[in-house]
């Protein structure tokens, strides 16, 4: 039993490790994600249509304080303006309203 109980607990602190690295990968991508959001410009981007609602494509945002991306995390309705998909960490469904792509990555 004793052996077990170690091996568990072993394989407790792989997973604890795993988290910590996990979170330091979130946080290069958000550094990432920030500088897009930097650098883009409205010359840079078309509106996004339906066949770029996909799951991994870097969608932009017009916010009030800027530019804002993510990667779409779940598509629900890809045509939908409002409440079609989710973004990476957002928790918020968004939709083809004020939302962007790059140019050069036509559907």
């Amino acid at each position: 039993m004793k052996e077990i109980i170690a091996e568990i607990n072993k394989e407790k602190k792989l997973v604890e490790e795993y988290k910590e690295n996990i979170k330091v990968m979130e946080d290069i991508i958000q550094h990432y994600y920030h500088q897009l959001e930097e650098k883009v410009t409205v010359e840079d981007l078309r509106p996004a249509q339906s066949t770029d609602i996909i799951v991994g494509q870097i969608i932009f945002l017009d916010g009030d304080d800027g530019w804002y991306c993510s990667a779409i995390e779940e598509v629900l309705y890809p045509n939908d303006m409002y409440k079609g998909y989710y973004l990476e960490n957002s928790g918020s469904r968004y939709g083809l309203q004020y939302s962007y792509v790059l140019k050069d990555e036509e559907s």
